[in-house]
């Protein structure tokens, strides 16, 4: 017996993000994981040296998965006429799936508390009972 298949929601994750322009993009250097793991040590340190050495490497991982995603955001924004509407959607999608998540892991690791929702948005009241 087969169960019924879920509708999904929303667009796929795992969809391909083309550039607006054809460019190679190159990982983060070695000079920005190291200034970045120089801003978690400002900013956190665990007891433990092993877990606070972990939660570095997450912290740097979580800041520099999605530079593709930024750098391709970034030429969306500077030459935004040099996109299609679907390759600007794809940019635009691809780095709030990808970089949002990270960056809350990030904040949280910074932090040592998962990060606060700042804005109020116009549907959030749409589903309270009265």
């Amino acid at each position: 017996m087969s169960a019924k298949k879920q509708p999904r929601n929303g667009k796929l994750a795992s969809t391909p993000v083309v550039p607006p322009l054809k460019n190679e993009f190159t990982g983060p250097s070695p000079e920005l994981q190291k200034i970045l793991a120089k801003v978690y040590n400002t900013y956190q340190k665990q007891d433990d040296p092993k877990v606070n050495a972990a939660c570095r490497h997450d912290f740097v991982f979580h800041m520099t998965d999605w530079f593709g995603d930024l750098q391709r955001l970034f030429l969306l924004y500077d030459h935004p006429d040099r996109a299609t509407r679907k390759e600007a959607e794809a940019v635009v999608y691809g780095f709030l799936i990808h970089a949002l998540p990270h960056l809350m892991a990030a904040s949280h690791l910074l932090e040592g508390k998962a990060p606060a929702h700042p804005f109020e948005f116009p549907t959030d009241n749409l589903n309270t009972a009265e």
